[in-house]
């Protein structure tokens, strides 16, 4: 499935934006040595060196993924001009989806309780997206086309992720070097949330974003209810999911994507890249096969947080933003070239320019 963002409507429509954004990062840190150290095998697998992860955040035990929501959200709208009653859509993103501990709610939405605990409209649209580490992309996606359409004015894009949980059974089950629960030790909590509206002009806008899933790759990654012990698990077929022919595929859409613009990656002038937060080493070799085999030139500047955060996964790509914002880092005026990357597979592309409100 291939869904184009170009807009082909005249200049009055509604021109969506990123307005605010707001996260929450736990304080606890996790190092990877710490975990390593933890596992039951006999030769040690060199986590950091694999993924440059030198750290990650691990929520408090009593905390869900509905509480790390929530105080993003209201983070957001801390930084916005609008108040929640000024929201009309709510789109909740998350993979995880406790509301207490070991309880996941799929009814009512967590949207429609993230809603109601902040003080939205009852008429707002609320629902739940799920399409694991692209969830907020994808829910950046939807409120694009709702506040294109008319069928939103104003947006709130939200996503907390309690997924450490899958950490702690993969610390207590591996026994090997290389298991497929390794990836399970990458991970990190957090939350993070966008107030999206349809104010954005030339300097300030969301140019373009799509969305395209290679379904064949859906077994590469799954997570479940383990069989070995208490817990969720997530099995990763990593050899075969972080291959030449899957980076090529993300890379090739991303051409896809600045054909659509009408421009390339040497003429886009991108002052910066984010990609979805996952390994270093395999971003270097991602960016190796986009030079040298799909856009013959250089690629932006890549904006990092795994190193201490590690992969947050559906609200991964925003913390960076996140982060970079708050640190001088991303100005306003700068156009930032987006690539989320997830299990499915899902490859994306995001065009962005960063506005005044949000910078």
């Amino acid at each position: 499935m291939n869904n184009s963002s170009l807009d082909s409507g005249s200049l009055s429509r509604p021109r969506p934006r990123i307005e605010s954004i707001g996260a929450l990062i736990p304080s606890e840190v996790v190092t990877s040595t710490d975990l390593v150290n933890q596992l039951a095998v006999d030769k040690k697998p060199p986590l950091e060196a694999v993924t440059g992860i030198v750290e990650r955040r691990r929520a408090a035990p009593s905390d869900t993924s509905l509480d790390l929501a929530l105080a993003a959200a209201r983070d957001a709208l801390e930084g916005s001009r609008y108040e929640a009653a000024d929201i009309d859509l709510i789109i909740s993103c998350s993979i995880t989806r406790m509301v207490s501990v070991w309880r996941t709610q799929f009814a009512p939405s967590l949207a429609a309780v993230i809603g109601r605990e902040i003080g939205a409209s009852k008429d707002a649209l609320t629902f739940d997206v799920a399409n694991a580490c692209a969830g907020m992309a994808t829910g950046l996606f939807l409120a694009d086309r709702m506040i294109k359409t008319g069928r939103a004015t104003r947006a709130l894009v939200v996503s907390g992720e309690r997924i450490t949980l899958i950490t702690d059974t993969a610390v207590r089950e591996i026994k090997d070097s290389y298991d497929p629960q390794f990836a399970a030790l990458t991970v990190g909590d957090s939350g993070c949330a966008l107030v999206v509206d349809g104010e954005g002009t030339e300097p300030d806008q969301i140019e373009a974003i799509s969305l395209a899933t290679a379904s064949e790759a859906a077994s590469l990654c799954v997570a479940l209810p383990s069989d070995r012990s208490e817990g969720i698990a997530m099995y990763t077929d990593n050899k075969r999911m972080h291959s030449e022919r899957r980076y090529t595929q993300a890379m090739e859409f991303v051409q896809h994507g600045l054909e659509g613009l009408g421009t390339t990656m040497a003429d886009a002038d991108y002052d910066y890249l984010i990609h979805h937060q996952f390994s270093l080493v395999a971003l270097n070799y991602m960016r190796s096969i986009g030079e040298e085999k799909v856009f013959n030139g250089t690629m932006p500047t890549e904006l990092n947080v795994m190193q201490f955060l590690g992969n947050t996964s559906s609200t991964a790509l925003f913390l960076v933003l996140y982060h970079h914002i708050r640190n001088g880092t991303v100005e306003p005026g700068d156009r930032l070239l987006v690539v989320p990357t997830a299990s499915g597979m899902v490859y994306g592309f995001i065009s962005l320019r960063v506005g005044e409100a949000v910078a």
